[in-house]
């Protein structure tokens, strides 16, 4: 087997790994954060006619700061559980019996992951819930 195969099941594997919350980490996030922002900056005696009070505005440098800064905050989170699960005692062994990896092999999969995937699912649900 050569040796992008090799890397390709090794990320497989680290991806089969992950837990369904780390998908919905950054969205809950900007959820989260949208909603205390919407609570903390809502004025109930101001009138702005029938539908003023139903929509959120934020100027696009404000949504585009928050989305860097929260995509940037679950990327941390996501990649610091993925390292972290790697590099455990017990998982060490497992990843060492069961995938036959050099040591070139588990950096380009960790590069991987950490540089391609995790960023994938950090910022594209931020993108399309902002859209």
């Amino acid at each position: 087997m050569d040796s992008i195969k090799r890397i390709y099941r090794a990320c497989r594997a680290i991806i089969a790994e992950l837990a369904p919350n780390t998908y919905f980490i950054s969205t809950i996030i900007l959820l989260v954060s949208g909603a205390l922002m919407l609570y903390s900056s809502g004025d109930s005696n101001r009138y702005d006619g029938v539908l003023g009070t139903y929509y959120f505005d934020l100027d696009p440098e404000l949504m585009a700061s928050l989305v860097t800064g929260i995509g940037w905050l679950s990327a941390t989170i996501i990649s610091g559980t993925i390292v972290n699960n790697h590099f455990k005692e017990e998982n060490r062994a497992i990843r060492y019996l069961s995938l036959p990896l050099s040591n070139s092999e588990r950096y380009a999969t960790l590069l991987l992951i950490n540089g391609l995937f995790v960023s994938l699912i950090s910022f594209l649900p931020l993108v399309l819930v902002v859209l």
